[in-house]
Formats: C-alpha cells, sequence, structure tokens
C-alpha cells in the first residue's frame, strides 16, 4: 500500500509542476489479473519480460 500512496502522491506533484489543480486531477488505480496455465509458467513469463524491458502485460494470452 505504501507504494501505491507514494505513485499516488508523485502523481499529484507532476500536475502541479505542469500547472494543473492536483484537486481537480482524479486518478482512478485498478488491477488486472492475467493467468497462464500453471503459476510456473506464468512465472517464467514475467522473469522474460523483464529482463527484455517489456510489460508484463505481454504475458496475457
Amino acid at each position: 500500500m505504501d507504494g501505491a500512496k507514494a505513485y499516488y502522491a508523485d502523481l499529484k506533484a507532476r500536475v502541479a509542476r505542469v500547472g494543473r489543480k492536483p484537486d481537480e486531477q482524479f486518478i482512478f488505480p485498478g488491477i488486472v489479473v492475467y493467468t497462464d496455465e500453471t503459476d510456473e509458467e506464468h512465472m517464467r513469463c514475467i522473469a522474460r519480460s523483464r529482463s527484455s524491458g517489456r510489460d508484463e502485460a505481454t504475458c496475457a494470452p
């Protein structure tokens, strides 16, 4: 949860730096779940994605 709070604060600060009112900007976080046949298969896909600099979303079928 600390990471999410830090990310939220960072976004609000960036909004302010470009001249927008942070209180007028809304941030709607979400969770996306991807699955593979097995946990091991999915973990291998995530490892490949991270080592190549790709987004984990590419693991989705």
